[in-house]
């Protein structure tokens, strides 16, 4: 067993219920929806987080040689899968009768969840400049980061639904256009080794981050 495997065994795993967690919820919502609409955010909310967590899934893997069994490594990616799965079990609501419609739950839950997401990603990019730093005529690199970071930031302080939907789309369209390998990657993807369409190992593709 390599050391990314014993590392990635206790992190895929908890991604893996990440995952489990928003499809039980999400066929929990679809089975009450006659009881408590579902509308339209909170979906987009969902959707989001399982496109961002399936990214960051690539994303270790793209990154397997700088990973070693340290404490801090193992510490690292526990809190990684930890907020992730927090975030996570916060996008629908633990009980049924809580909550009228799911709109109502989306608006006091969201800022802990994109706050969530926010962080890891956040972290994540202040350590991959500490190993490079983007040129300013980089342009794919802001082409990805940009419609990324600055909506979800936004996000935070939002309180229309028709801003949120256009935010949700904005972020789940570059990342979809970055996963499905539509563009090229940026220079600064290559000079970090993060774009797996470069590695000979897979044909999968991470998004630039």
């Amino acid at each position: 067993m390599t050391e990314f495997e014993f590392l990635f065994s206790v992190f895929g795993l908890l991604i893996g219920l990440t995952f489990i967690e928003i499809a039980i919820k999400f066929a929990d919502a679809i089975d009450a929806h006659s009881r408590r609409p579902i509308g339209v955010l909170t979906p987009l909310l969902a959707l989001f987080v399982m496109v961002d967590v399936a990214g960051y899934w690539l994303f270790s893997w793209s990154v397997r040689e700088l990973l070693h069994v340290r404490w801090r490594t193992v510490f690292i990616a526990l809190a990684v899968a930890m907020i992730y799965y927090l975030s996570a079990s916060m996008i629908f609501p633990r009980s049924e009768g809580e909550w009228k419609n799911l709109d109502d739950h989306y608006w006091a839950r969201k800022r802990l969840v994109i706050g969530g997401i926010l962080l890891v990603e956040g972290a994540t990019m202040a350590w991959q400049w500490t190993r490079a730093v983007p040129a300013l005529n980089d342009y794919w690199f802001w082409f990805y980061q940009l419609p990324y970071f600055v909506p979800m930031a936004a996000l935070l302080f939002t309180r229309s639904r028709r801003t949120d939907i256009v935010l949700f789309i904005l972020m789940i369209g570059v990342m979809l256009f970055s996963d499905f390998d539509l563009g090229p990657s940026s220079r600064w993807g290559h000079e970090v080794g993060i774009s797996l369409g470069d590695q000979a190992s897979t044909s999968a593709s991470a998004t630039p981050r």
